[in-house]
Order: structure tokens, then sequence, then C-alpha cells
């Protein structure tokens, strides 16, 4: 099992990514272009010492930028665990989270843009098991306190093959991100 599964690389050039603002592309990543960011990012992480099954934490200001997904998809290349916070919690909320996670890195608007991208990119994603943590999400449920919800490649797998299938989507159909990642 690859962590890293962009789709059907059959039509590299194939939208992955597409940004709009104010009805205008401001940005457009095909599968090809984003995969090959992914692994030179993912090299940067490694030359930071992420290794399998460490965490690390992502919080923007940006929030649904690309640069989260890149990092996102990059953590998860090499076999690491992706946390995306929330930027827009309180000081102590964060750090509660922070401090729950333990990461090994924290990757925040200060450091960004500097992990992306690079001369090298890594061979190709590890292999781990299908059940093999990808991501922690937070969230406060229905008791208001605070807590890590792990989720294995195998369920963004899964989901990701069932989604469309429970939509109805098509190859042609573009999906609308406006809640925080």
């Amino acid at each position: 099992l690859m962590p890293l599964m962009l789709g059907d690389l059959s039509d590299p050039q194939k939208s992955f990514i597409v940004r709009e603002i104010e009805g205008k592309i401001a940005e457009h990543w095909s599968y090809q272009a984003f995969y090959d960011i992914v692994l030179k990012t993912a090299h940067n992480l490694l030359g930071r010492g992420i290794a399998p099954g460490e965490r690390v934490a992502i919080v923007a200001k940006e929030g649904n930028c690309v640069e989260v997904i890149i990092h996102w998809f990059a953590v998860n290349a090499i076999g690491g665990v992706a946390a995306i916070l929330d930027s827009a919690l309180t000081s102590s909320e964060l750090q509660k989270q922070l401090e729950h996670l333990q990461p090994k890195l924290v990757i925040d608007d200060s450091n960004l843009l500097t992990l992306i991208g690079g001369w090298r990119a890594i061979g190709a994603p590890v292999e781990l098991p299908e059940r093999a943590p990808a991501v922690i999400v937070y969230s406060s449920g229905s008791t208001g306190e605070t807590k890590g919800v792990v989720e294995s490649h195998y369920n963004y797998i899964i989901t990701g093959e069932a989604f469309p299938h429970w939509l109805g989507l098509k190859p042609h159909d573009r999906l609308y991100t406006c809640l925080p990642l």
C-alpha cells in the first residue's frame, strides 16, 4: 500500500487542485505537478529527521491553502502522521493540542514555505501497512473535551473510493472545499 495515491495518473496533467479567487483561477495544480512537489517536500521533511510513525503538526493561518495540503501529503509520503490543527484556536487551545500530540515538527507560517520543494525528491512514497496511522484529527466531540482521533491510510483510501459513488460524481466534477481542513 502506498500512502500517497493521487488517483489515476494516466492523465497526469488533469487538474488535481484549482484555487479560485473572485471567480478567477489563482492556482492550478495538475496531478503530476502536485505529486512532484510533494515528493520534493517529503525529501525536505526527511532532512528534518521525520521518520515513519512520527507526528507532524501543521498549523497555518491560511487554512485551506495548497501548502497545507502539500505538507499533509508529504508527511504521509514518508510514513509520518500529520495533524492539521485549526489556526483559529486560542493559544491555550492550540497549546493543549500540541502537548497532547507531542509532534516531532511543527509546520506553521514561519516555515510553511521554506520546507516546500527543493532540488531533490524522494524516490517514491514509503510502503506502509494499510492500517498505519495517516492523520490525527482533533475534535471536541460531544463532550467538549479536545481529543485526537487517529485515521488510517486505509480509512482515507476506502473513503476516497466510496465518496464519488455516494455522491454520484463523474470524472469532470469538481468539489468545493469551504470548511477548514
